[in-house]
């Protein structure tokens, strides 16, 4: 690395960081990766004379290196002196020519640490269990628990995510049961295709509607369509949205 900076600059680096090791847990989430037990030192170039700042002693992968020279005093120092992408750059040198390193291939439901003796490490999240116990190399979801929407766990029951295409049809098209009168939720006035209401029994029912009709709605003069073939309880709802009748 090529720069100028005040040799001061250097020396109050090097005296306040030097030699102090740093073990970094990986931060980044990837599917792979190059991971490695450095143990050398950081060095910038300062008018043409390369000065070590101090010691790099950790367990790191290259995904790691944007948090670490944040992090670490070393590379804290280096960084006020060379910049961050030339510290970046030779750091990830340090990487891939260390004794041992390695590339690191990753399951889906893990956080990722290189860790002492072993550069490609990971911990399963979720709810997932790592496999084999010893050395493990994916994350699995153990017995009795299941996979409910992306967690391993114990669930009664596991709705979707996502509505499905059905349940949305059945929402667009529901209408009320015979003897019901579609009436706005909240008294709300107006007919937009995305108001919400209620089916009510307005001979009956005075919970609803401001309990005078004003704002049911009469499907002989209003113009608004049902399916009457799909009921409102089809997803589990009293309320429902009405569509107005094509143009």
């Amino acid at each position: 690395m090529h720069i100028a900076a005040s040799p001061l600059i250097v020396l109050a680096g090097a005296a306040l960081v030097a030699g102090r090791a740093f073990n970094n847990e990986l931060v980044a989430r990837t599917t792979t990766d190059i991971c490695a037990e450095v143990d050398a030192g950081l060095s910038v170039s300062l008018l043409g004379i390369s000065i070590v700042i101090g010691l790099i002693e950790v367990c790191l992968c290259v995904s790691g290196i944007p948090a670490f020279v944040k992090t670490d005093a070393v590379a804290i120092a280096a960084v006020n002196i060379a910049g961050v992408a030339s510290v970046s750059a030779d750091i990830e040198a340090m990487i891939n020519t260390a004794k041992g390193h390695q590339k690191c291939s990753y399951p889906d439901n893990f956080e990722a640490g290189s860790y002492y003796r072993t550069p490609c490490g990971f911990n399963c999240i979720n709810g997932f269990s790592p496999s084999p116990a010893k050395d493990p190399k994916d994350c699995v979801c153990l017995p009795p628990k299941t996979v409910c929407n992306g967690i391993c766990g114990t669930f009664k029951s596991c709705p979707s995510a996502h509505p499905k295409r059905d349940v949305e049809i059945a929402k667009r098209y529901a209408s009320c049961d015979k003897g019901f009168t579609a009436c706005g939720v909240d008294a709300w006035p107006g007919m937009r295709a995305s108001q919400s209401w209620e089916c009510v029994d307005t001979t009956s029912d005075l919970e609803s509607s401001s309990y005078d009709k004003s704002f049911c709605i009469d499907l002989n003069s209003a113009n608004l369509s049902f399916n009457h073939n799909v009921a409102a309880a089809a997803y589990g709802l009293e309320h429902v949205p009405l569509n107005k009748k094509a143009e």
